[in-house]
């Protein structure tokens, strides 16, 4: 499975981020062209959720599909402020997981928001692209730093992130200002870890075992 050439990727190991341009976050952000999403089989649709902490509203919607080059599955992700108008803090981070065991090819997508393409917009101008892009030390949380933030009625271009996964299973995304709203999403399967493994595969040893005495 391929993902982008090294010019362009942005892959981001467990503990590693990417967009700062300095040694410990190098690079820049990817903005991913539509090749491999615009057209590809979608597989699910969280739709457009409301999300209400206290300190903000906002609307959010995750995608995941096929990707059109690499076979990986797809997640994407777009989310606007609605209010209220004049108070509260911009939105600064929009948080998800779980991926860990998984490789990530992570960025954005200017061109996967214009009016009556793949996405809809939620407001009709998206324009808000992440500075940097960091994953937890475990693997499992991928974090878009939106710079400024997501301001008055503002809108997140489509955030990307490209895996290896083939399979996906019910995940949790998170918009933070001063305060944290949840939502349900999608995310790849879990890797089943080492010793689950072995298990499965002394399980299996014992079928085995069991089939061939049966026929002795």
């Amino acid at each position: 499975m391929a993902f982008a050439p090294a010019a362009v990727a942005s892959l981001i190991a467990p503990g590693g981020c990417v967009g700062l341009g300095i040694e410990s976050c190098p690079g820049s952000v990817t903005n991913f062209s539509t090749a491999g999403i615009f057209g590809q089989r979608i597989l699910g649709d969280t739709n457009v959720e409301t999300l209400s902490p206290g300190t903000f509203t906002a609307v959010f919607r995750e995608i995941r599909l096929i990707d059109g080059i690499t076979g990986g599955l797809d997640f994407l992700y777009q989310v606007q402020r609605t209010g209220p108008a004049g108070g509260g803090d911009a939105i600064g981070r929009l948080s998800t997981g779980d991926y860990t065991g998984w490789m990530t090819d992570v960025g954005y997508c200017s061109a996967c928001s214009p009016a009556g393409d793949f996405v809809p917009p939620l407001n009709g101008d998206p324009h808000i692209a992440p500075d940097f892009i960091s994953r937890g030390a475990s693997g499992a949380d991928i974090v878009f730093h939106l710079g400024a933030g997501i301001g008055d009625s503002d809108e997140s271009f489509v955030l990307v992130i490209k895996t290896n996964a083939t399979r996906s299973f019910a995940g949790t995304s998170s918009v933070s200002d001063a305060a944290r709203a949840s939502v349900r999403s999608f995310a790849p399967t879990p890797v089943p870890e080492p010793t689950t493994l072995a298990l499965l595969g002394m399980g299996l040893a014992g079928v085995v075992m069991l089939r061939r005495r049966s026929r002795s």
